[in-house]
């Protein structure tokens, strides 16, 4: 049995009161992820967006990685 099953049954077995608020509980979590979720990848998008307009990588890519290559030389 997975575990939404057994929440499922043993909230069934529970007063209408508890029950609600196991589900409030579900929500409020759900609500956190999600949140926590669109906060990871707005970090993420603002980090790729600072390279764009640096001027270390502006300009023709396979030159770019030419100049890279020459450094490590």
């Amino acid at each position: 049995m997975t575990t939404a099953e057994t929440i499922y049954e043993l909230v069934k077995t529970m007063p209408e009161e508890q029950a609600s608020l196991v589900l409030k509980l579900a929500e409020t979590l759900q609500k956190r992820q999600m949140e926590k979720s669109l906060k990871q990848e707005k970090s993420l998008l603002d980090f790729f967006g600072i390279l764009k307009n640096s001027p270390s990588f502006g300009g023709d890519p396979v030159e770019i990685q030419r100049r890279m290559r020459s450094d490590w030389d």
